[in-house]
């Protein structure tokens, strides 16, 4: 796998549009493919599909939660592996519980700073790219 961030593949699942249209517009600026899914079950078909590395989620969605959507792609064959970070406005314990049972590997809380959030997918994908 090259250094390329055009091959690191990310997937953006938020029922919010126009937040997850933006995020996908400076994820691309930054030079990544970005597919879009605004709710979990349409998140969860594209991730069979686009293998992402990274899928960010928003956590309360209609028809599957972000949480939902979380636990089915660790149970996948295409994406059990993808780097799960939580997109949410809801900073409580019992949503940080569940969002580490539900197999998220990180959170942001909303809004969040795009810098901070940048920063840690480069390093995320400075980790992957030199196994």
């Amino acid at each position: 796998m090259g250094n390329s961030a055009s091959q690191h593949r990310i997937l953006v699942v938020d029922d919010n549009q126009d937040a997850a249209e933006l995020l996908q517009m400076i994820l691309e600026i930054e030079g990544y493919t970005v597919r879009v899914a605004f709710d979990g079950a349409s998140g969860l078909r594209q991730a069979a599909d686009f293998h992402p590395h990274v899928t960010c989620s928003d956590l309360n969605m209609p028809v599957l939660s972000g949480f939902e959507l979380a636990l089915a792609l660790r149970k996948s064959d295409h994406s059990s592996s993808t780097h799960l970070i939580a997109m949410t406005g809801l900073d409580t314990q019992e949503n940080f519980s569940r969002m580490k049972a539900s197999g998220f590997d990180v959170h942001f809380c909303k809004p969040f700073s795009l810098e901070g959030f940048t920063d840690h997918l480069r390093s995320f994908f400075e980790t992957i790219d030199t196994r």
